[in-house]
């Protein structure tokens, strides 16, 4: 976490180049979407919680008595027990220790996931950022202050690349996993709510595509953006720079040709293939899970 703190004051660090004019309402807008996901979160919780507690009860005694289990009934998650009956209030402690085991693990990691997609609009505001100032490198009519102006414009574009890098590096460290097991858990959740329609899975699922969804939509972003700088020039007058100034700019240009990217593990990277690609999966292995019940039961 301390390396992720380090990484949020370097995003959110404008003192070497300027506040960026759209970080503002974009922050704000951002914030929005954190508490509401959070707040989901939190709701989903104590929904799956009370659901599992009293609403898949009936269920669980059903497969007990079809498959001689001992699980314990009316518990948050699943919970072996070597006895038919349990103490009412050694229940309720299990049944306390697991809302708090859960409360404990989901919120947070939901935090950090909406975080990764905070920096991804917070480093795209600071992109919008540099390319007003490389426009407004043509603006300037003397020869020297030009070049003065499109060394520091290149200076902060170095400055974004090595945020974006650094950060990528840390994502892929946390949540690079996510690109090869996606696909499985969404199956696996899916065909649970498709078999005993389950609250707590509908709920699950939901909060789990919607993170992937995060961070699928901040690699695109950054992808997007990382090579649309160059256009920046396009839109600009150009055409009234010297020949001096125009040999900079093609190097400005070349080095826009190659985006960035948020690396997944072990291969590819986090963009809406990814997304279509993790969707896809998952419909095929839910397909498959579906085929082997039914030809089990026959």
């Amino acid at each position: 976490m301390r390396t992720w703190s380090n990484l949020f004051l370097d995003i959110t660090n404008t003192s070497k180049f300027g506040i960026p004019p759209n970080m503002g309402p974009k922050a704000k807008k951002v914030q929005l979407y954190i508490i509401f996901f959070i707040a989901y979160c939190n709701w989903g919780v104590c929904t799956y919680a009370l659901a599992s507690i009293f609403l898949e009860s009936v269920t669980c005694e059903k497969i007990n008595k079809e498959k001689g289990l001992h699980e314990i009934c009316g518990m948050v998650t699943p919970f072996w027990w070597p006895y038919d009956t349990i103490d009412f209030y050694l229940k309720m402690f299990f049944n306390a220790y697991e809302i708090l085991c859960i409360g404990i693990y989901i919120p947070p990691g939901v935090s950090l996931i909406v975080s990764v997609w905070e920096c991804a609009e917070t480093i795209i505001s600071k992109i919008e950022h540099l390319k007003e100032m490389f426009k407004e490198t043509f603006e300037i009519e003397e020869l020297h202050l030009q070049q003065a102006h499109l060394r520091r414009c290149i200076q902060y574009h170095q400055e974004i690349i090595k945020i974006i890098q650094n950060w990528n590096t840390e994502n892929k460290k946390c949540f690079g996993q996510c690109s090869s097991i996606s696909a499985i858990t969404i199956s696996l959740i899916t065909a649970q709510f498709l078999r005993i329609h389950s609250i707590g899975a509908l709920i699950h699922v939901f909060g789990y595509t919607v993170g992937v969804f995060m961070l699928c939509k901040a690699g695109q972003m950054i992808q997007d953006e990382s090579y649309n700088i160059q256009d920046a020039f396009l839109d600009s007058k150009w055409y009234t720079a010297s020949p001096k100034l125009l040999k900079d700019i093609k190097f400005v240009i070349l080095r826009c040709q190659k985006p960035l990217y948020l690396q997944a593990v072990p291969f590819g990277t986090f963009n809406f293939n990814s997304l279509i690609m993790i969707i896809k999966t998952a419909y095929s292995y839910l397909t498959l899970i579906n085929n082997e019940s039914k030809y089990t039961k026959i």
